[in-house]
């Protein structure tokens, strides 16, 4: 009986007649047996058992039918921009139409939903960084719609008038001493290779309309244009707050605002459910981390901090390099490819309310600015149509630096902080990671707007424990 030829498809039918067989829970708790741990000879073995031949499902299996027809997927989504296409779309393109002639013309739903995510990219109405006004809302809606609230004014320039920058930069700095000169072009470099263009971005956001009719308050967390300039200037950025706080609203809102799909996964046990793999019958099972990573699109990896230290290692490197080891291949990040993790700690376990959370590898805390979320009372308020409360904080006016000579200079004091932090650590023997990435990141946040404080907070300290700030500040 082992000596039967059988498919992928066929042994999958037979296993599953073996396993509905009467008597396989009492056989297998017999020999101590675990379905995920058997090989063949164990299920031809456990068949000639349970009165259950192989034999029988040889030329039984019919994969399930393809349901597009590929010509009319190229037509509808790739032939009007095919002149348009990257030479790495053009590749993936390439490589659906060879699948396609190996199948009678005929593709799978998966692939013409990737074939509509490319196509959407290029569309003629794709939406731009900085949307439209909202259109006036029908009548039957309950909440009109209102102009949208910008981040700064739309008739307002960026900094790029020395003189401007210069005083921008005074007042980022201000309190910090020390300019030396430093070799700090290699940090300008990196970041123009690595980092994005900060840029204004409208915000659109409406919470929805209350009940007994009580319309709902544009509103967002005050903190979310921090956020925003940060995905936009291509940090990954670790959202940490209580539960309920509205980070994932937030990824979602920003997401929205940068015209990119928004992709999500929640904590993970296993790398296959972040990478995917693949299945018994040769096909790929892609995962939405796949789709963000090789298509572009915000990735939230929601409740990170309760995923197994070992299995989010790969999401380091693809964060870190814009390079994953896929399944079925080597994939190069997207462009628009960013990354956000919503965790409710710091990474360094479990405290007395979220007992579920794991101490996370150092390496994987340090590729990301850690940016601290916590309940926003005007957006609390809003959700219940009360207005805002007079101690509630303002979202914050981000203004980009644009003038080379503006970063150079914030380079060279950014640079020399993080030498003398990392130092102090070393010496005092502090358990904490400040590496190159510190000093990278942080440029690119103060380039685009942040604050000298909030950046100090994101790369450099990451929620330090008041003991070990206090020797670095000795």
């Amino acid at each position: 009986m082992s000596d039967i030829e059988m498919t992928a498809g066929e042994r999958s039918l037979f296993r599953k007649a073996v396993t509905a067989a009467p008597g396989w829970k009492t056989y297998r708790r017999e020999h101590g047996l675990n379905s995920a741990d058997m090989r063949n000879p164990d299920w031809f073995e456990a068949g000639r058992a349970l009165g259950v031949n192989p034999a029988d499902y040889v030329g039984k299996y019919q994969p399930k039918p393809r349901t597009v027809v590929y010509v009319d997927a190229i037509n509808d989504c790739i032939a009007p921009i095919v002149e348009r296409l990257s030479d790495r779309d053009r590749e993936f393109v390439s490589r659906i139409r060879d699948d396609a002639d190996r199948n009678a013309g005929m593709i799978t739903t998966a692939q013409a939903q990737a074939l509509w995510n490319v196509s959407r990219r290029y569309a003629d109405d794709k939406p731009a960084p900085a949307p439209a006004p909202v259109p006036e809302a029908p009548k039957a809606d309950p909440m009109p719609a209102p102009a949208p609230v910008p981040t700064r004014p739309a008739n307002e320039s960026p900094v790029t008038d020395t003189a401007d920058a210069a005083a921008k930069i005074a007042e980022i700095l201000a309190g910090v001493a020390g300019n030396a000169k430093l070799d700090e072009a290699r940090v300008v470099e990196l970041i123009r290779e690595h980092g994005g263009s900060p840029a204004y971005v409208t915000i659109d956001l409406r919470t929805p309309a209350m009940p007994d009719g009580i319309p709902g308050e544009r509103v967002m967390h005050y903190r979310e244009p921090l956020l925003m300039a940060a995905v936009n200037a291509g940090v990954n950025v670790m959202l940490v707050g209580p539960a309920g706080s509205g980070k994932t609203t937030a990824a979602q809102n920003v997401a929205q605002a940068l015209g990119i799909p928004f992709f999500f996964t929640g904590a993970i046990d296993s790398p296959y459910k972040l990478l995917g793999f693949v299945d018994a019958q040769g096909r790929t099972v892609r995962t939405p981390f796949r789709e963000a990573f090789e298509h572009g699109g915000l990735f939230l990896f929601d409740e990170y901090d309760g995923s197994l230290p070992g299995a989010v290692l790969p999401f380091n490197a693809a964060t870190a390099n814009r390079v994953c080891d896929f399944p079925d291949g080597i994939i190069k990040a997207h462009p628009d490819f960013r990354a956000v993790a919503a965790c409710n700690t710091f990474g360094r376990g479990s405290d007395r309310q979220y007992v579920g959370r794991l101490q996370q590898d150092a390496a994987a805390l340090d590729r990301f600015a850690t940016l601290t979320w916590d309940y926003d009372p005007a957006l609390e308020s809003a959700m219940i149509g009360l207005p805002r409360p007079s101690d509630a904080p303002l979202p914050a006016s981000i203004a980009p630096i644009t003038s080379d000579t503006a970063v150079r200079e914030i380079a060279a004091l950014w640079f020399e902080r993080v030498r003398k932090v990392r130092a102090r650590i070393e010496e005092q023997k502090i358990r904490h990671v400040v590496s190159p990435r510190a000093t990278v990141a942080g440029v690119k946040l103060l380039s685009a707007g942040w604050n000298w404080h909030e950046t100090e907070e994101a790369v450099i300290f990451k929620g330090l424990d008041a003991d070990s700030r206090a020797k670095l500040a000795a």
